[in-house]
């Protein structure tokens, strides 16, 4: 996946994120439950994001990143 994907997905969950946030902010209105709480949400496009700029830095050193627990080979 290029640059181009990547920002896009990251503006995507950025927006998503901030619908999230401004509905997770309303007033409560008894009896009109959301189908999925926004909390929920906003968590998924905190890891999204996180992964896409991890995914960011990939393209720009071009080094692929290791996880912790990798052999190192």
């Amino acid at each position: 996946m290029g640059m181009v994907p990547t920002l896009i997905i990251m503006a995507t969950g950025l927006v998503v994120g901030l619908w999230a946030l401004w509905q997770d902010r309303k007033p409560y209105e008894p009896g009109n439950l959301p189908l999925v709480s926004p909390i929920v949400i906003l968590y998924v496009c905190l890891v999204i994001e996180v992964l896409m700029a991890a995914h960011m830095v990939e393209l720009i050193t071009g080094t692929p990143l290791k996880g912790r627990f990798s052999s190192g080979f």
